[in-house]
């Protein structure tokens, strides 16, 4: 199953470049858990639980259990230090039209969808608030530094299904909420 990072928030610092060392004492550091993918869509979390879809390994190829928040910028210098970022799913939002709260009438449609439309056969979804995630793992993991032109046609395909996705999910840094979380407090669990 693929692999994901989990951090308490969406808030953490990212890895800029050589200046933000996360691996010495007193710098950024390695907040994001890597969790399997099931197991963390599945888990309920006491915080704000926020997801990156990639994950690190060190240059002997072995996973990091922790990792840190890379920004784009960083991600030469990471690499540069012998570490490999690499993305095994894809996730993307579908807001409901206008960001309506569900209702019986959209809830028929999204699950007539997910019946029908052929590129959801592969995918999980959840609910939000005020839409759906689209989670689509992949028969194997592509470097970071390659996974932005895979994404974009996936997401292109989903919206010539019918699936009009937020433009801010073309990026692989991106943070997604998990399905259980507290949230301003209170606990949220996807009603789907």
């Amino acid at each position: 199953m693929p692999l994901i990072a989990v951090a308490p928030t969406k808030f953490a610092r990212g890895v800029e470049g050589a200046d933000s060392d996360w691996r010495v004492a007193g710098a950024r550091p390695a907040s994001y858990e890597v969790v399997d993918l099931v197991e963390a869509l599945e888990r309920t979390y006491t915080t704000d639980a926020h997801l990156v879809a990639y994950t690190m390994r060190s240059s002997s190829g072995e996973l990091l259990p922790r990792q840190p928040r890379i920004n784009k910028p960083g991600l030469g210098w990471v690499t540069s230090e012998g570490f490999a970022v690499e993305q095994a799913v894809f996730f993307c939002d579908v807001d409901n039209p206008d960001h309506a709260p569900w209702s019986l009438p959209l809830l028929e449609t999204a699950l007539r969808q997910y019946e029908e439309l052929e590129i959801l056969q592969t995918a999980g979804v959840y609910h939000t608030q005020h839409g759906r995630r689209i989670v689509q793992p992949l028969a194997a993991a592509i470097p970071v530094a390659e996974v932005e032109p895979y994404l974009h046609r996936w997401l292109l395909q989903l919206e010539s299904a019918g699936l009009p996705f937020d433009r801010a999910c073309r990026d692989w840094t991106r943070h997604f909420r998990l399905p259980h979380v507290r949230r301003a407090g209170h606990a949220f669990r996807s009603p789907w």
